[in-house]
């Protein structure tokens, strides 16, 4: 009885581990594919036209020489999106394999 017990726990911790991923991927598809194009329209418009972007703007995006004053997301943003996607992931793995129905 001890052996299902313990491989169906590591189903689950690998079921739950590629669904973590998948929340990554989709987190990383949709921010950088979808609301990329979003919130930068027109590259060669933003760059140099108005430096001063906002506060959520340069917290998500920065700008500087070495990209030629073209907006590229920020550390922050690599993070924030990493975060989430994982949470997301891990909160949906949760919902369908752990929790006690």
């Amino acid at each position: 009885m001890k052996t299902k017990f313990y491989s169906n726990k590591l189903s689950k911790i690998v079921f739950s581990f590629f669904i973590a991923l998948g929340g990554l991927l989709i987190a990383f598809i949709i921010n950088y594919k979808i609301l990329d194009k979003i919130i930068v329209t027109d590259i060669c418009e933003t760059d140099t036209s108005n430096l001063s972007h906002g506060y959520i703007f340069n917290l998500f995006y920065e700008i500087s020489s070495s990209t030629g004053y073209h907006p590229e997301p920020s550390y922050f943003n690599f993070g924030f999106t990493v975060f989430l996607g994982l949470l997301v992931g891990s909160v949906i793995a949760h919902k369908l394999f752990w929790k006690n129905r």
